[in-house]
């Protein structure tokens, strides 16, 4: 299933504490990120290795509390994919002087606007299979629209991995054929960014925007061969427009049906 829980109601549980212990894994562990972020000890214990606890990663975005997480979980309630949404009426990533100073990485000036959201520490288990990894990245971009459309978005933004557009996105439906009209356009040239710290490099990165549309969201349901919504929230988080609100996270033999609320 595919949650939306605002970063002040994560706080309330261990939810932020996952989701920062998931991205650690992600990013720190298998990217080998070491600029921009906070590494810090979670009260989680870390299932490989007994008598530890695991450790989790946050940067400054994390603290702002309109944000959101989209969260896909799978059959034993663990997460498997992971997506920040903020929008870009508060301080976003793009807006930092790191990206700024790359040369060509950003086109124009940077929007300021509600109806324009900023997606980013976007990824899913990097073990699970090839089928896996398509199932959870169309259930994230699948929220993306839902969540979009139901709020009132027209474009989101992003800094991306070129492979992971025609991946994430194209596998998912969206249009990306270099046309004026595309659901996913460059916002600046594609560059290849170092880390100081690490040396490691994010090959092939781009700005890039994706627009919100139904057509383009019909597209995407079309492409996935189904006409479900996959975004649902939980009855202690904060309720959004029109999203159904679920008692808690469903269990692998469980229908999502018998666990909706019904809300005004």
């Amino acid at each position: 299933m595919m949650r939306v829980v605002a970063v002040k109601d994560a706080l309330k549980d261990k939810t932020f504490e996952e989701v920062g212990a998931f991205r650690h894994k992600l990013f720190c562990e298998k990217r080998n990120w070491k600029t921009g972020l906070e590494i810090y000890q979670t009260g989680i214990s870390d299932p490989d290795k007994p008598g530890k606890l695991l450790l989790a990663e946050r940067d400054e975005f994390d603290s702002l509390n309109e944000a959101v997480y989209f969260i896909s979980y799978n059959i034993n309630q663990k997460i498997d994919g992971i997506v920040r949404f903020q929008s870009t009426e508060y301080p976003y990533m793009l807006q930092k002087d790191f990206f700024k100073n790359i040369p060509g990485f950003i086109n124009g000036e940077l929007p300021v606007s509600p109806r324009v959201w900023e997606a980013s520490r976007t990824g899913c288990d990097p073990d699970m299979n090839k089928e896996q990894q398509f199932r959870v990245t169309g259930n994230l971009v699948t929220a993306y629209f839902e969540f979009s459309i139901k709020n009132n978005i027209h474009s989101v933004l992003g800094s991306v991995n070129l492979a992971m557009i025609y991946l994430f996105f194209g596998k998912s439906g969206c249009t990306i054929k270099g046309n004026n009209n595309d659901d996913v356009q460059h916002m600046g040239a594609v560059v290849n960014i170092l880390d100081p710290l690490s040396g490691s490099v994010d090959k092939n990165s781009v700005a890039a925007r994706l627009r919100i549309s139904p057509d383009a969201y019909a597209r995407v349901m079309k492409a996935r061969g189904t006409s479900k919504n996959t975004l649902y929230t939980l009855a202690g988080d904060k309720i959004f427009p029109g999203i159904q609100v679920l008692s808690r996270i469903p269990h692998k033999d469980e229908k999502i049906s018998d666990l909706l609320i019904r809300t005004r």
